[in-house]
């Protein structure tokens, strides 16, 4: 898709996220060689749905599937997971970037206790020092 390709794939894992059925190309069912044959037919036929589907295919990949589109889902991944700790007042293991209920918890590999969100001994995670240089902090 970013070489402004269309694409004949099968309906299986994730590929549907990627490829958008009847616009960035074909989708068909696993295991259905007829209908994959089809599909690429229809393609090799028809020169102006090969070059659409393949300029759509390319915004698309411009638009969900760059690296900066990647870090901003990922930074809204951990930020969605300070919160949840956050919320809960759970106990975060800065170490293996895990929460658990404190009870759970044990000292960390340095020997210092794990900090509870949410109780003023723990004022920021790890993960918001990290971040602190930036203008904005833990959501």
């Amino acid at each position: 898709m970013a070489m402004k390709k269309p694409v004949v794939a099968t309906r299986v894992g994730g590929v549907p996220e990627v490829v958008e059925a009847g616009v960035t190309g074909y989708l068909v069912l696993p295991d259905n060689a007829p209908e994959l044959a089809l599909a690429i037919q229809d393609l090799l036929k028809d020169s102006a749905t090969r070059k659409r589907m393949g300029e759509e295919g390319k915004k698309r990949v411009e638009r969900l599937f760059t690296k900066r589109c990647f870090m901003h889902q990922l930074e809204a991944v951990y930020r969605q997971q300070v919160r949840r700790c956050l919320e809960s007042k759970m106990v975060y293991d800065g170490t293996s970037g895990q929460c658990s209920l404190p009870e759970e918890s044990s000292e960390q590999e340095s020997g210092e206790p794990a900090k509870v969100f949410g109780d003023e001994r723990c004022k920021r995670s790890k993960i918001a020092k990290k971040g602190s240089s930036r203008k904005r902090g833990v959501p």
